[in-house]
């Protein structure tokens, strides 16, 4: 049978956002004003930082890996008209292939985002990012805030990192709500937005294909960040975070990649876990069949065993 457990407490690490796996299977969590390694002695889980953004205000809220690189999100912020606000980017590379991780990082994003979130990386070596909050953006401002997506041409000569951005994708092609990225082997995004998984071809120029809607849930949840396998999408369903309602809902959605719901998973109110990303295992940190999830809201790493 399953079962959930949490590894790394709130407390430890509070806003745990994005996680991911290097392909050295060393596992990566962004979080808070860090990027931490979960590491483990024994049956004990522990964490190690491999870099922090050294200010309370700068904020890590994405992260991706191309190999044994690791790409994040490092967004600064400040309280405008009560609402805390991202305003500027910083992109941080981050090489993880021996114990001393090399780090870099550069200012990008003169768009404007308001919320640099979910992040992935193509065959070319390019960074996409997606702006979460468009649509918490709308209510600030007299229009949505593009884009949808942004797009990084990275490049680093083993000194200087640069990063050559531009737009991706627009809001209205997204249902107005972007989140969670992952990139096929074979240059396909799906993209979590709203209450919608689309499915975008990275066409051979560069350029993006044309969205379509794989799956959608109802008006009252969004989704959030995923995994994907070579046959399967396993993403976080939650209540809609700016709902006013304030009932709990809390679910995993596993479904194939052509939208046919497989299963869920359902959290109840006493777990409280709404769980912002979610990975599955890989190599020998975690048992076999084990997804690992983070939690913006409540923070911390928690793990679902035997998932299958």
């Amino acid at each position: 049978d399953s079962e959930l457990s949490t590894i790394i407490t709130g407390a430890e690490m509070p806003f745990s956002e994005n996680a991911v796996f290097s392909s050295n299977n060393r596992f990566f969590v962004a979080a808070n004003t860090a990027i931490y390694e979960i590491i483990k002695t024994g049956d004990t889980y522990d964490y190690e930082i491999i870099t922090d953004s050294g200010d309370a205000s700068w904020l890590f809220t994405g992260l991706t890996a191309k190999g044994d690189v690791l790409y994040a999100v490092c967004s600064s912020t400040m309280v405008i008209n009560g609402q805390p606000t991202f305003i500027t980017y910083q992109l941080y590379r981050i090489d993880v292939s021996s114990s001393e991780a090399d780090v870099a990082s550069t200012e990008f994003m003169s768009h404007g985002l308001f919320l640099a979130n979910g992040m992935g990386v193509d065959s070319e070596g390019n960074v996409y990012i997606s702006n979460t909050m468009t649509n918490v953006g709308a209510t600030l401002t007299p229009a949505i805030i593009e884009p949808a997506i942004v797009k990084l041409e990275v490049d680093y000569d083993g000194t200087t990192l640069t990063a050559t951005e531009s737009t991706w994708l627009a809001t209205e092609t997204t249902g107005g709500f972007p989140n969670g990225i992952q990139i096929s082997s074979d240059d396909v995004m799906y993209l979590a937005s709203g209450t919608g998984i689309l499915e975008i071809p990275i066409l051979t120029d560069g350029s993006a294909g044309e969205p379509s809607l794989i799956y959608d849930t109802n008006i009252n949840n969004v989704f959030d960040d995923f995994a994907l396998t070579s046959d399967s999408i396993i993403v976080s369903e939650v209540g809609n975070p700016l709902d006013t309602n304030d009932e709990f809902f809390s679910q995993l959605v596993v479904i194939d990649l052509e939208g046919n719901l497989i299963e869920t998973i359902e959290f109840t109110e006493e777990l409280n876990l709404m769980a912002s990303h979610v990975v599955v295992s890989q190599g020998s940190l975690f048992e076999e069949d084990t997804l690992i999830m983070t939690d913006y809201y409540g923070g911390g790493v928690h793990i679902l065993t035997n998932y299958k």
